[in-house]
């Protein structure tokens, strides 16, 4: 997997990051945690508030799949 780095923005800087990355290529946003195997596709950033995001760049990678590792403390079942 290549580099992956964290950083923090105001809102309206991610909104201007965001539309740069989606003009320049086909970049999809995601949840990196979720509840299931399945990639969730972040449509509201309001609502993701607090939430690590990923930028998946859909050109270079057209399936993207992740291993769900169950949180060993929540019980199973």
């Amino acid at each position: 997997m290549g580099r992956q780095i964290h950083f923090h923005q105001l809102p309206e800087d991610r909104d201007a990051f965001l539309d740069f990355a989606q003009e320049h290529d086909t970049v999809a946003i995601v949840s990196r945690d979720g509840d299931s195997p399945e990639v969730e596709f972040v449509t509201d950033l309001n609502i993701a508030g607090g939430k690590t995001l990923c930028l998946w760049n859909r050109k270079l990678l057209p399936h993207l799949e992740r291993k769900w590792i169950p949180d060993p403390w929540i019980p199973q079942g």
